[in-house]
């Protein structure tokens, strides 16, 4: 094997019925067979080739395709290499372009003038019956969807445009070209068309061709079939028409496509495969590869839902509304009533700000732009994933400098006391009611005596009082002396959160007391 192997290979070069035996030095001197045919044919215009194993001529154009040229000698077991030169191809090409100018110049002069069209309606109507160039677009948008997928899913509108020129540029494509159609209308529909397959440029890489292609193909029909129908009806534009196209509801991979959902952090639309959908924030939806970005709890869509328009989730609050120790006749009536625009996880307390501004409850480190760490004006605690109060008018020259921003503690407790001063105005503006049973009586004396049989009616009015003062509900400090209001709400959360320290229970009663006891409120608070 290896004295095969050391062996030369015979190189002969063959010039149509002239062999010549080829001494080289290397198997990669490609000046030394260039120099050998120009001088032993006295020729500069010529291509050497060799056959491979399929019976193909492959051109030898350097040194690296001398040396395949030897190498597959070799693995053919060939006793000689063999070159066909090619003469006079330039000469050829130049000859081949003549004719094909003269052929086009014959064409146009046999078409004779162009088509004159009465209106754009007609010029649309002989563009769609060409059968010639209903093959084409297929075939053109094919190959403009191949080098977009080769250039990446990301390009803007400008380079796809770019790439709609350079394509059809092709010779194959003068039917397209030279109808009047495209002569008129070819630079206003480019961008327009461009802007629609950028919308839609990450749905192409998930079908084959084929499919793309009969896309097309339906489209012309359903287009040729619109003008048919409305051959009769007058002063008919493309804005009238309307095209009810239905989007397939998978790729051709199987995976499912969310048509009229984008990722609210990559941007992908549509989404295709499992959607996500944020159980916490409004109105947020990502695709699978921004999954693990997100930090609030997802839920999982494997199927594609038609009816998402104007449909706000907010599915936390359905989920821990599951947990309250409501009865069923009470949660079914608030269901009857219950709209889903009005449900909102995030609907606490109302807190105003020294601004006078309503503040806002949003995450510690998403209030300011340069910061990611927020203080509580009142207790000065450090917050960063928490979710605090923040007064949307931030650094206020005339009220806060530096922005002004509370805890949900301190934010419940400034409720508070807003209420307990406007109960005491309240109080103060209502006239004594002492003052008024004082007077009762002295209208009684001036009256006329009466018998003392009345006197019983007053003994039982006021038994009935007794009877309904002793069910009146404690007050509101009372029961935390002694037993909390909402001790079953306390334990209910604290199972579900797993809390088992003391150390958060005064947050928890602050919020049950807050909220009157609804869970379905204070546990999204607490999961921040």
């Amino acid at each position: 094997m290896a004295s095969q192997q050391q062996k030369p290979l015979k190189v002969k070069i063959n010039n149509n019925d002239d062999t010549r035996l080829w001494r080289y030095s290397s198997t990669d001197d490609y000046e030394g067979l260039c120099t050998f045919i120009s001088t032993t044919w006295q020729n500069d215009d010529f291509i050497a080739q060799y056959e491979d194993d399929e019976g193909d001529l492959i051109t030898i154009a350097s040194k690296q395709d001398l040396k395949d040229a030897f190498d597959f000698a070799r693995e053919e077991n060939k006793k000689s290499l063999k070159i066909f030169v090619q003469n006079y191809v330039k000469q050829k090409r130049e000859q081949k372009k003549a004719e094909q100018a003269s052929e086009s110049k014959e064409n146009e002069q046999d078409q004779g003038p162009p088509k004159q069209f009465g209106s754009t309606r007609e010029m649309v109507f002989d563009f769609l019956s060409n059968k010639e160039i209903v093959l084409l677009l297929p075939e053109f948008f094919g190959a403009l969807i191949t080098k977009l997928i080769e250039k990446g899913n990301n390009l803007k509108v400008d380079e796809i445009v770019n790439l709609i020129y350079d394509e059809i540029k092709d010779n194959k494509y003068n039917p397209v070209t030279s109808h009047p159609l495209y002569l008129k209308y070819g630079a206003l529909v480019i961008p327009y068309v461009a802007n629609r397959i950028s919308q839609q440029q990450s749905l192409y890489p998930h079908f084959r061709m084929d499919t793309i292609k009969t896309w097309i193909n339906q489209l012309i029909q359903m287009l040729y079939q619109v003008l048919q129908q409305t051959e009769s009806t007058m002063g008919c534009s493309f804005k009238d028409i309307v095209i009810d196209i239905q989007y397939p509801t998978h790729t051709d991979t199987g995976k499912v496509i969310h048509f009229g959902v984008e990722c609210d952090l990559c941007g992908q639309y549509p989404i295709i495969g499992d959607r996500y959908k944020c159980s916490i924030c409004e109105d947020w939806d990502c695709c699978p590869k921004c999954e693990p970005k997100h930090d609030h709890p997802l839920i999982k869509f494997k199927q594609s839902s038609k009816n998402h328009a104007n449909s706000s989730f907010k599915g936390l609050t359905e989920i821990v509304k599951r947990l309250s120790p409501e009865s069923d006749e009470q949660r079914n009536d608030n269901n009857n009533n219950l709209n889903i625009d009005d449900i909102d996880i995030y609907d606490d307390i109302v807190v105003d700000c020294t601004c006078g501004s309503k503040m806002e409850c949003v995450v510690a480190k998403k209030a300011y732009k340069r910061c990611n760490t927020v203080y509580c004006d009142l207790c000065s605690a450090q917050f960063f994933n928490e979710m605090v109060y923040h007064c949307p008018m931030g650094n206020d020259a005339r009220f806060h400098k530096g922005g002004f921003d509370l805890c949900i503690k301190c934010a419940n407790k400034k409720v508070e006391a807003e209420k307990a001063e406007q109960q005491q105005q309240e109080e103060e503006d209502i006239p004594n009611v002492d003052e008024q049973k004082e007077e009762a009586p002295k209208q009684e004396e001036q009256a006329p005596a009466e018998p003392s049989a009345p006197e019983e009616p007053e003994q039982e009015q006021e038994q009935e009082q007794e009877q309904v003062e002793v069910p009146q509900e404690p007050k509101p400090e009372e029961p935390k002396e002694e037993e909390f209001l909402y001790a079953a709400q306390l334990t209910t959360i604290k199972q579900i959160m797993a809390l088992n320290d003391e150390e958060s229970d005064d947050m928890i009663k602050t919020l049950l007391i807050q909220n009157k006891g609804d869970i379905t409120r204070v546990v999204p608070m607490l999961l921040q």
